[in-house]
């Protein structure tokens, strides 16, 4: 898995803030929707992992519920950390990023969220993604049936290509004889 109810999002962790562009956000999103579709074992995909979410832009402690988070800022200042160092380093791993309400497209409900949602990115909602064929969306659906029908891909031999590179991973997945080379640039040139 990449992303759960406990920890930031992925895409944010990975993005370091140019996620905020959103071709940016797209090439990341689909480069671990790529990665983590052509590894071996079950991927578990968590809500919210296959419209690109990111990490919710929260601007006070009253926006957050989650004690874990609450508890360790309150520490922090007590100890003498400055009230903005506490808070960015609770922002690092709080895990009311990944708890926010799904982006659906259009207001469903009258009644108040747990947690305000706050990207309000254009492009990324549910019917955004399912009615854009190049979405994060359609990839992740994309690469659940290439998945689906090629076995090398859930149970073939995982093997590195140049492992110590740096900003480049590849590997190569085979099995009876069928073997697919995956590639990802993890640098931001093209």
């Amino acid at each position: 898995f990449l992303d759960n109810h406990d920890n930031p999002r992925m895409l944010s962790k990975v993005g370091y803030g140019a996620e905020r562009d959103p071709a940016v956000r797209t090439a990341i999103a689909k480069l671990l929707a790529t990665l983590q579709l052509t590894m071996r074992g079950t991927p578990f995909l968590f809500q919210g992992q296959e419209l690109a979410a990111v990490n919710q832009a929260f601007t006070k402690l009253g926006d957050l519920r989650d004690v874990e988070s609450l508890n360790r800022y309150q520490e922090l200042v007590e100890a003498g950390t400055s009230p903005d160092a506490a808070w960015n380093e609770i922002m690092a791993g709080a895990r009311d990023h990944a708890r926010v309400p799904l982006r659906w497209g259009e207001d469903r409900c009258e009644a108040v969220p747990w947690l305000p949602g706050k990207d309000d990115v254009p492009g990324f909602t549910a019917a955004e993604q399912q009615a854009d064929p190049d979405s994060v969306w359609h990839w992740y659906r994309r690469l659940i049936a290439l998945r689906r029908e090629h076995p090398a891909l859930t149970r073939g031999s995982f093997r590195p290509i140049e492992p110590g590179r740096k900003d480049y991973l590849a590997y190569v997945r085979e099995l009876d004889g069928e073997a697919w080379l995956v590639e990802a640039n993890l640098s931001d040139k093209p």
